[in-house]
Order: C-alpha cells, then structure tokens, then sequence
C-alpha cells in the first residue's frame, strides 16, 4: 500500500507542503505498521508542466499519483 501526498500550492516550502506532509506521515503510521510516504510538490514541478517534450520527474511524478493506495491532496485556499 503506497500513500502519496500531492501539493498543489505554486510556493515551494509552503504551510500547505507542511500539512501534506505531516497527514501523509499520520495516515501511512496508521497503516500496517507505518508505510513510507512519497511527497509530489507541483511548486518542484512547475516549469515542466507545460514545458514541449517529456520530463522524467513529471512522469515519475504521474506514476506514483496513478499508482498511490492512499492520495492526499493539498491546495492552497484564499482567505
């Protein structure tokens, strides 16, 4: 079982990539004994998104949401 916390906030080092991480943390210690967690930052991603042509870390990071058991996703919201 994989857990895969995806954060959506543009902003690298953000409070909302600090609640993905810690919930993906919480949920994957719930899980048969403490399954390890993997972490897709889309503020990492962002230039090769819409970059011509393939990105190895864009397709790795497509494989591991497609593929994650438990996906945690976090977006930053307007106040």
């Amino acid at each position: 079982m994989s857990v895969v916390a995806l954060v959506g906030n543009p902003r690298e080092g953000s409070r909302t990539l600090t609640v993905a991480v810690e919930a993906a943390r919480a949920i994957g210690r719930r899980l048969d004994g403490g399954e390890p967690y993997e972490v897709v930052d889309l503020a990492a991603l962002g230039p090769h998104l819409l970059a011509p042509g393939a990105s190895a870390g864009v397709e790795v990071a497509l494989e591991l949401v497609a593929e994650a058991s438990v996906l945690v996703v976090a977006s930053p919201t307007c106040s």
